[in-house]
């Protein structure tokens, strides 16, 4: 009985995926070279968000580094 549900389930999803997509396949079959300019534009998009994100969050990192030096340092000193 699980796997009916499961399977279901996943019918479900798919059917409310595919009427969501559902304007993109129809310009894709329209204006196919539309459709796939939007895509890459979508994808560089997605490409410099995850770039930012990584140069952010090395910069965090680099940041902690650096305090945790200081503190090392600081001890030293006081000994």
């Amino acid at each position: 009985m699980d796997s009916a549900n499961a399977l279901e389930r996943m019918k479900t999803k798919y059917n409310e995926l595919k009427e969501k997509c559902r304007p993109f396949l129809e310009a894709l079959e329209h204006f196919p070279e539309v459709a796939k300019l939007f895509t890459e534009k979508v994808k560089q998009l997605f490409s410099f968000k995850e770039a930012q994100e990584r140069a952010e969050k090395e910069a965090r990192e680099k940041e902690r580094q650096e305090r945790i030096k200081a503190r090392r340092n600081k001890r030293g000193m006081e000994r």
